[in-house]
């Protein structure tokens, strides 16, 4: 009887401009990056190899800074990209780390403030997984109905929406110190991750809610309760499904 318990992921995207002039989100998988206008869903399915990692992640730029959209593409190619790796935790704050450095490498001239929040879920086969962030793009665990936030924001109490203490490049070249958190995954279970234009207005109890369901139908209900609730900002969602 085979030890693998997770086939593939179902990655299920919807990013939208919103009321910007540009999307600076973006959203990663398998090492290619999903940007701009695309299509109002794209639904992708990922098989597991029997070793090594698969990944996803979403990145947002940083808004009042020149190619914020760049940055989150630079990101987002470097945290998604397949791996030989076995550890997911350390594979996941490795990643943060690799694509600060490569964010920070990019920057020059006009764009030497461009940088970028993100998030990522990083998983194996048995189900061994981690997620990741630095700033604040988030990461829920959807049961039951009920969202369980996986990640930590990096936002100064009583700030407002948009200030963030850490991110993917930007001014500071201090090293970052990203958040990962080790779980464990089976076939059935949801992640959702999402941009700051989600989580800003939608609380847990109504993610939970919208993120229920046909991934399809639910990434889309995320995503338009988002622009309803007065979102000003990218509304990007991501629901990654589990398979056995």
């Amino acid at each position: 009887m085979s030890e693998v318990r997770v086939r593939a992921l179902r990655v299920v995207i919807t990013t939208r401009r919103n009321t910007r002039r540009r999307n600076d989100d973006a959203v990663g998988v398998s090492g290619w990056a999903l940007h701009g206008d695309g299509p109002d869903v794209l639904d992708v399915l990922v098989p597991l190899p029997a070793t090594g990692l698969a990944a996803v992640a979403v990145a947002d730029g940083l808004g009042g800074h020149r190619d914020g959209d760049r940055a989150a593409r630079i990101a987002v190619q470097l945290l998604s990209a397949s791996s030989t790796e076995v550890d997911a935790s350390a594979a996941a704050a490795g990643r943060l780390v690799a694509a600060d450095a490569a964010v920070h490498a990019a920057a020059t001239g006009e764009s030497a403030a461009m940088g970028c929040t993100a998030a990522l879920l990083v998983t194996d086969a048995l189900g061994r997984a981690a997620v990741g962030n630095v700033g604040d793009v988030r990461a829920y665990r959807v049961v039951d109905g009920f969202a369980g936030e996986l990640t930590q924001d990096d936002r100064p109490d009583g700030a407002p929406t948009g200030v963030v203490l850490s991110c993917l490049g930007g001014r500071d070249p201090s090293p970052i110190a990203p958040h990962v958190s080790a779980l464990g995954l089976g076939p059935g279970d949801r992640i959702l991750l999402c941009s700051d234009g989600v989580h800003d207005v939608l609380d847990e109890v109504a993610l939970a809610g919208y993120a229920a369901g046909d991934a399809t139908r639910a990434v889309t209900a995320v995503a338009s309760a988002a622009v309803a609730a007065g979102s000003q900002d990218n509304v990007t969602a991501v629901l990654v499904d589990l398979f056995g």
